[in-house]
């Protein structure tokens, strides 16, 4: 089957997480659409990190530790869609997970919950 004849789905294409300047990091979320992308698809994306801030478990939520993201992130698109921006965490804090919701509005395309590994994400970062 051609992609562009299958189901519509959703897929995060990208996720990336590098060490900038000031302590924090610079993040670049894509979220994609597969199958046929003759429409939009619309909904909106959740980002949270769940580690651990002295010795107690914590979820922060990405709108929480960035000045660049809206609440609800939304998106709206035919092919694909970046989230980008900085963050930081607090001091004490230490991600173990970061979790990434894609809903879509429209209950013709399953949402996404995925958990992508920290350490796998910051690999290679001083």
């Amino acid at each position: 089957v051609a992609p562009e004849q299958g189901d519509r789905s959703l897929a995060i294409q990208t996720i990336q997480f590098k060490a900038n300047a000031v302590g924090g990091y610079d993040y670049k979320i894509m979220v994609s659409q597969r199958g046929r992308n003759d429409q939009f698809a619309r909904g909106t994306v959740e980002v949270s990190f769940e580690g651990v801030s002295k010795g107690e478990s914590l979820t922060l939520k990405l709108d929480e530790v960035s000045n660049d993201t809206k609440k609800p992130m939304k998106f709206g698109f035919k092919y694909f869609q970046n989230f980008e921006g900085a963050m930081i965490l607090p001091e004490a804090f230490e991600p173990d997970f970061i979790r990434v919701k894609v809903k879509p509005s429209k209950g013709k395309i399953k949402a996404i919950d995925e958990q992508f590994a920290w350490s796998d994400l910051t690999a290679g970062d001083t």
